[in-house]
């Protein structure tokens, strides 16, 4: 995670961000293997790059947004008042229904 402060040139496009937060998931993939639930930060920062994603003008990226934020969702089972899985998987279908 020492590497978060030093990153140089952020994404800020949707689809950047999206393959930053795909980026961010396999690292977390590869540190929970390691030591359950230690890929949290990364966990974090792509659910933050995700919700930039949720907010932008484009319903496709948008869409994608919710998918992965649902995916990512479902890796850290939270009890609470937290959104869940199915939250997202909602707002991906009323974002673009009929889609595949």
């Amino acid at each position: 995670m020492k590497n978060w402060g030093i990153e140089k040139n952020l994404p800020s496009r949707p689809n950047d961000l999206l393959d930053h937060a795909r980026t961010l998931i396999l690292s977390d993939d590869t540190a929970n293997r390691t030591l359950p639930k230690s890929g949290l930060g990364f966990h974090a920062r792509a659910t933050y790059d995700l919700r930039r994603v949720q907010a932008s003008r484009s319903m496709e990226q948008q869409t994608k947004g919710f998918l992965m934020a649902g995916e990512l969702r479902e890796k850290i089972p939270m009890a609470g008042i937290w959104f869940s899985p199915e939250d997202y998987y909602g707002a991906c279908i009323r974002s673009t229904p009929h889609s595949a």
